[in-house]
């Protein structure tokens, strides 16, 4: 079980995202860290081939039932991050969740705050 989320405050990149947005994106770095302290050896199954960049998978019903929120409100969240250039997103195969990657800059900014 969870203890915390980490929750951006609305400062440098994050500033202008409301606070659900901002949730959203604190759930989302918790299972990008997670794929990264996955990795083995030279390669991992969660480094994506085109860019080099760690991604996760988090299927948008996993994160508005994390959030306590409908799907729509999850999908917004995750649209105004994307808007922000925070996220990037890429379907992995029809019918499947997306990838989700964080852009250069944000994973400098946070962990700046560890």
């Amino acid at each position: 079980m969870r203890k915390y989320t980490i929750v951006p405050m609305p400062t440098g990149p994050f500033q202008g995202l409301d606070p659900l947005s901002r949730l959203a994106f604190g759930l989302i770095w918790d299972r990008l860290r997670l794929s990264s302290y996955n990795t083995t050896g030279n390669r991992s199954q969660w480094i994506d081939e085109e860019t080099g960049a760690v991604y996760c998978f988090y299927p948008q019903q996993d994160l508005a039932q994390d959030m306590g929120c409908s799907e729509r409100t999850a999908r917004r969240c995750m649209q105004d991050l994307e808007r922000a250039r925070i996220i990037s997103t890429r379907r992995a195969d029809y019918g499947r969740a997306y990838r989700i990657t964080t852009w250069g800059r944000i994973e400098d900014y946070m962990r700046s705050d560890d």
